[in-house]
């Protein structure tokens, strides 16, 4: 790589990339405090079948938030990008978007509900309590500001809602028995999320009368399904493990998933600036430059490769001092877990970079689908008997196979197809 093609990417960061990094940075640190201010606390109070029992709950409602999100936060993120300037084409996307959304939603909640009826009490209550969270979903529009490019504003919006369940964790939960409130302070800050993005939103003056139509959302929902499909692939072999491990382990095998995936999760954190700024100006620079777009995307393989393979390594060193510190003498099995699941966050920033920076901005939808359905069904596959030999511990391996496959597939994709295209990704470029 030659020196200038590093000085591009230097002079993009530090210019209006540059403060979007850095709010969005802030908005990323928000999400490393709020964790690891609760769950040690929810973890010592609710203890590990507690924090099995909200595990199980919350992968459920993972599922449902996808149903209800059916890939937007891609698509539209990528139309508003591209109509920065046209309010009324802003303005139609939201509705369009907002109106999809109630439909799926409505759906999701539909399922959570008839399925309350079919599972244990204690677990039935923390699903109803988690429909709010669906609700609130439909209404969140920070996929707008991202968009439109104003992180600022995003960060400030998204913050200011989600750090509300901070004080709603420590008021509500007091005993080990206040599961259900650990679950309802999730949701409060799903709610003031919700508000108030859409209070910015509407500030910002791109809302105009609704215009929605059935055609319409027809055609928001099917753009989408490709993002949909890859992105329920993703989660099945991700927040669907959990539920793996509690039909084939019990319930405090969750807890000790779920346990060292709440330690991982801030670490594989620092890939949401670079996420959050880049993939709408990759989509941009894809359009209108795209040797440009492909000189920033080997930078950023490049970049965030170093950077989460040092994030991995010093979480699977660390393991036993901070799982001590953070979840207790009661989580000592999360250990090894912990060191497993370390290195999820280097293969999914190779990932991120393959798939979410290149193919998407390129258009390699079905490729990209294709990738993450493998990966999902290769961790399915090598979950079920390693869950039930080995717990928690067997589904975090299955974790791994499942990145590794994405990984394979995404880089040989991106070698032979892109290969037929005029614009060439520079990483694949014979010397």
């Amino acid at each position: 790589m030659q020196l200038k093609n590093f000085g591009l990417l230097r002079r993009v960061v530090q210019s209006r990339l540059g403060k979007g990094m850095v709010a969005a940075s802030i908005w990323q640190i928000s999400n490393y405090l709020i964790p690891l201010i609760t769950f040690p606390y929810l973890a010592h109070i609710l203890g590990v079948d507690g924090v099995g029992l909200v595990g199980i709950s919350a992968a459920i409602t993972s599922f449902a938030l996808l149903v209800t999100n059916w890939g937007f936060p891609y698509t539209a993120t990528q139309a508003v990008a591209a109509n920065q300037q046209d309010v009324e084409a802003i303005s139609q996307i939201i509705w369009n978007t907002i109106a999809s959304r109630a439909i799926l939603g409505a759906i999701a909640i539909a399922i959570m509900l008839v399925g309350s009826f079919f599972v244990a009490e204690n677990l039935s209550t923390l699903i109803l309590i988690s429909t709010l969270n669906v609700l609130a979903l439909i209404f969140n529009v920070d996929w707008v500001l991202r968009g439109l490019e104003d992180f600022s504003k995003f960060a400030i919006a998204t913050v200011a809602g989600r750090i509300l369940v901070i004080p709603a964790v420590f008021i509500l939960v007091q005993q080990s028995n206040d599961i259900s409130y650990a679950v309802l302070a999730t949701a409060v800050g799903s709610i003031s999320a919700a508000f108030f993005t859409s209070v910015v939103v509407y500030r910002k003056g791109v809302l105009r009368k609704p215009d929605i139509t059935i055609v319409s959302m027809l055609d928001s929902i099917v753009e989408s399904t490709h993002l949909f499909v890859s992105t329920l692939a993703v989660a099945v072999y991700t927040d669907g493990l959990s539920l793996i491990v509690g039909l084939a382990s019990g319930v405090g095998q969750v807890g000790l998933y779920v346990g060292a995936d709440k330690i991982r999760k801030p670490g594989l954190g620092v890939l949401w600036p670079f996420s959050l700024v880049f993939f709408p100006r990759m989509n941009v620079l894809a359009k209108s430059n795209p040797e440009a777009a492909n000189s920033m995307a080997f930078q950023l393989l490049a970049g965030i490769g170093i950077l989460t393979f040092s994030v991995s390594a010093c979480l699977s060193i660390f393991a036993s001092e901070i799982v001590h510190v953070f979840l207790g003498a009661s989580f000592f099995g999360a250990i090894i877990v912990l060191r497993f699941q370390a290195w999820l966050i280097f293969l999914i920033g190779l990932n991120t970079v393959l798939g979410t920076m290149m193919m998407l901005p390129f258009g390699l939808k079905r490729q990209f689908t294709i990738c993450t359905i493998a990966g999902s069904i290769s961790g399915l596959v090598a979950c079920v008997p390693l869950a039930y030999f080995y717990g928690a511990l067997g589904a975090s391996a299955s974790a791994l196979l499942a990145e590794i496959v994405v990984v394979i597939l995404m880089a040989y994709y991106l070698r032979t197809v892109l290969s037929n295209f005029s614009i060439r990704t520079s990483m694949f470029r014979s010397k």
